[in-house]
Formats: C-alpha cells, structure tokens, sequence
C-alpha cells in the first residue's frame, strides 16, 4: 500500500474509533443519570435501583432546591380511570405520629391512626359515600391546632372536615357551587392575616379561592 493511502487509513481508523469512544462515554453519562442515581444540592450522589426509587429522588432533588413537585390532575377526562383512592399523611389525633387519612371511591373516607410503631388500625369511617372524590389535603384551617381534611369532588360541592382532634370525629362542611372537578387544591395565607386560605382548581369550571374567615 503507497504510504500516503496507507497514513489516510490510519487517520480514518483513528477517527472512528474516537468518534466510538465518545458515543460510548455519553451514552454511559446518560443511562448513569437515568439510572444510576442523581446528585443533591451538597454533591451526594444517591444510588437508584428502580423507577419508584427514581421518583423520589426526583421528589428529593426538587426539595433540595426548596421546590415543590409538579402535581398532575388526576383522572382527566381523556385518561380511563379505575378504582383509585385519595390519601393524606397527617397527626390527626395529635400524637405526633402521621396517621393516614383516605378516601377510595365509592366506599366513603376513613382515617387509619398510627400506634406510634408503624402499624394502623381498622379504618374510621368519617364520610360515606357520594360523589366521586378527586383531590384531598390536609391543613388546619380552623387554628385549633389539628389536621382538618378537605376532599374535592366531581359534579359536587368541595367539603371540608374539620377535626375533632382526637381523629375520630369530624364535622363536614361544603364550599364551592359543585360544578365541574376539583383536581387539585392547596392552603396557604394568601392575604397575609395569619389564616390559612384554600385554592381549589377545577376542570370544566373556574378555579377559585376562598378566604379563611377565622369561623366555620
């Protein structure tokens, strides 16, 4: 082979194998940040193993950065739903353990309260069915110190229950005109007066805000 062919394949050898290299290493960073685990704010890096591991790592990172994760509505009109249930994490009795409260559909809502060990009891029915529900949280909205839970719901009103504070006992009460689906909501103290307020979104109807009047 004349010398100058023979340095021109070498060249082109060279190349290929570096433009191989290269493929390999990113293709290795890719599935190492897909699958191998993510790095906090601090420069841990947290091993995953599975897609429930990655999803809260990815709960983790945001936190990290004192975000909040992104919530999708639940049940859209064009996604087939089957028998799903809402649940919220909350000391209900005031015991300082996170009792759980739940509402699957067509059963009603039950709250299921923690010995302080990890196991719950039978579940405390506080609500028997209605309508469907589609979002809950838990937030005192009435100050006295106890998770209160508030339950959106489709083609009917929203509904708060307010705890008794031994996470037994709750007393309901209705907000909205029953229009649409609440998908989502959220407390906060929009205008500042030290009460929490309540944001509901809503297909198919307006979202709207409700502010805390201090009473039931």
């Amino acid at each position: 082979m004349h010398p100058d062919v023979e340095a021109r394949v070498r060249n082109r050898r060279s190349e290929h194998e570096e433009r191989r290299r290269r493929a390999r290493d990113q293709n290795r960073e890719h599935h190492g940040a897909c699958e191998g685990g993510g790095r906090m704010a601090g420069g841990k890096r947290v091993a995953v193993r599975d897609r429930h591991e990655r999803a809260r790592l990815g709960r983790a990172l945001l936190a990290d950065r004192g975000l909040d994760e992104a919530r999708e509505p639940v049940g859209g009109e064009n996604r087939e739903r089957d028998e799903d249930e809402r649940e919220q994490a909350a000391a209900e009795n005031g015991d300082g353990h996170p009792d759980i409260a739940a509402c699957p559909e067509r059963l009603g809502c039950f709250v299921y309260l923690n010995d302080g060990k990890g196991n719950f009891g039978p579940g405390i029915q506080f609500q028997k069915p209605q309508a469907q529900p589609y979002s809950m949280i838990a937030a005192d909205l009435n100050g006295d110190g106890h998770p209160d839970v508030i339950v959106g719901y489709v083609g009917a009103p929203g509904v708060i229950y307010y705890n008794d504070g031994t996470g037994k006992k709750f007393d309901p009460h209705s907000f909205g005109d029953g229009q649409g689906a609440i998908y989502g909501m959220a407390a906060g103290d929009i205008n500042g007066d030290g009460r929490l307020d309540l944001v509901a979104a809503r297909s198919d109807a307006p979202s709207f805000l409700l502010f805390n009047r201090g009473s039931k």
